[in-house]
């Protein structure tokens, strides 16, 4: 907008000439005034963008079934097979970020971003139970307009999700007769097992005999997997005295139960593993192990070795 210059030589009538110059003036303080509203616009957005731009980094730490939203608490039944999500109110620096978020005590992990660039997802490498994580978060950590974290932030988290529990085994029944088990323990005391000599010749093969191993469950969708089963499954024996080889693995159906006379509730995975069985005249130390590798359905690991040890007589 313009204010109209005015003529080198106004015209002689004075009406007219008074007309032109108060059309000057009118034109003139409007254009004034719209250039002023233009300056306090571009002044307010240029405050708004200086507000943003220095506004305080902030952050929400979160899984699919809780919000950690205070720092002073323990939360409890964190499920260490989901995720856990940082979203922060600004586009983050990703560079570093790997050395700016970490567990005590250590634990293996992973961080991803988002498309939006302000969610960070950390997956753990492999799910565990019963452990007591502190989760941090440096301050250092920035966002694009080199804003940072008021200061330093510690999550509580404890992974005692029931999810996550491995099976334990509730009993071991070996096959000792044609129509009997004798049930072993893990106690310390180490029994005698007397294989019926009519039914287990000496220096002859029985086919298909029985090893039956009963898991309590914390989860129903959470059951021993079969196949890391025959890959964690050993059976060794001293001084000759007998001779197991495994051949076949698989969950007892209800048929099996019925025919064996066993009883289980809900909460509870039979897995039976047949074996041949050559027995000898010779005493000796049997030992039954399941691999620390041994895996559920959640991938969980037994994390340990579990062995049962008999005495053969």
């Amino acid at each position: 907008c313009r204010p109209i210059p005015l003529p080198c030589r106004l015209p002689a009538r004075r009406t007219n000439g008074h007309l032109i110059l108060l059309l000057y003036l009118v034109i003139h303080k409007d254009c004034d005034k719209k250039a002023e509203r233009l300056k306090t616009t571009e002044k307010t957005e240029i405050n708004f963008k200086s507000v943003i731009d220095n506004q305080q980094l902030s952050c929400k730490v979160y899984t699919s079934d809780f919000s950690f939203e205070t720092e002073n608490i323990a939360y409890e039944k964190i499920d260490s097979s989901k995720k856990i999500f940082i979203e922060f109110n600004n586009i983050v620096d990703f560079s570093n970020i790997d050395s700016l978020i970490e567990f005590i005590p250590p634990v293996p992990h992973s961080i991803s971003l988002c498309p939006n660039k302000k969610i960070a997802e950390i997956e753990f490498n492999k799910t565990f139970y019963s452990e007591n994580k502190f989760l941090f978060l440096i301050k250092k950590i920035k966002d694009k307009n080199n804003n940072q974290l008021e200061q330093n932030k510690c999550y509580n988290l404890i992974f005692n999700n029931e999810r996550n529990h491995f099976p334990t085994i509730n009993k071991l029944l070996v096959q000792n007769s044609e129509n009997s088990f004798f049930e072993i323990n893990s106690s310390v005391e180490i029994p005698f097992v007397d294989f019926d000599r009519t039914y287990f010749l000496p220096g002859t093969t029985v086919y298909d005999c029985k090893l039956i191993a009963i898991f309590d469950l914390f989860d129903q969708t959470n059951k021993i997997d079969i196949f890391s089963m025959m890959r964690n499954f050993y059976a060794t024996s001293t001084n000759n005295c007998i001779h197991f080889k495994p051949k076949k693995i698989y969950n007892a159906d209800k048929e099996f139960l019925l025919l064996n006379n066993l009883e289980i509730n809900q909460n509870q995975q039979v897995i039976v593993i047949e074996m041949d069985i050559n027995n000898n005249n010779t005493n000796g130390l049997v030992k039954f192990k399941f691999g620390k590798s041994l895996e559920c359905k959640n991938k969980i690991n037994l994390s340990k070795d579990i062995t049962y040890t008999f005495n053969k007589l």
